[in-house]
């Protein structure tokens, strides 16, 4: 199920947002709270394609009592992987700190996409005909003629790539990455 299925099954009243929170962060997000000695309950569902924030926002924004953009912010930084991990970790620590005093209400956490690393400046593929890359290369908008690949999936009007790396004529990035179609976006 997608992620905005799962919040519909749940009739979530109190969401907290994390802009950039993918299921690398499970670990830490779960770990800070148990230890703290609250329940944690984990439904993982996928992200809408491509794996952008426009077409992963919440649906009801009435539920949405908090928005943290802060990770996503982090993710997208050039620099050293290390350092900006540990501005991540760092970012994550602060909001699950803001949030802590919401949990005895009952909230739900949730995100809208992860991140690749493994795709920075990898391999590089093709566009298919007549299309433009978008996002840093993830996805390339398809303007007309539609496309079939072994490392694509279609997705309405996106050709989206299901293997590290990025399509040509894309400027890929300095650090993390999102927009196509790997589990980890």
């Amino acid at each position: 199920p997608t992620r905005g299925q799962l919040l519909e099954e749940r009739s979530c009243k109190r969401q907290v947002w994390i802009d950039g929170l993918g299921c690398e962060w499970l670990g830490v997000l779960s770990g800070f709270f148990r230890e703290r000695g609250y329940e944690v309950e984990v439904k993982i569902g996928r992200a809408n394609l491509p794996t952008v924030t426009e077409e992963n926002k919440p649906s009801k924004t009435e539920n949405l009592i908090k928005f943290f953009n802060g990770l996503d912010k982090v993710g997208h930084e050039s620099g050293d992987r290390i350092e900006n991990l540990l501005k991540e970790l760092k970012v994550l620590e602060d909001i699950l700190k803001q949030i802590e005093p919401l949990i005895e209400e009952g909230i739900v956490i949730t995100g809208d996409h992860g991140f690749t690393h493994s795709s920075l400046n990898t391999k590089t593929f093709s566009l298919p005909e007549s299309a433009e890359p978008e996002r840093r290369g993830r996805a390339a908008k398809l303007k007309g003629k539609r496309t079939e690949g072994e490392h694509l999936i279609v997705e309405g009007d996106y050709a989206l790539l299901k293997e590290h790396g990025r399509f040509e004529k894309a400027r890929g990035s300095g650090n993390e990455m999102h927009g196509g179609a790997l589990p980890e976006e």
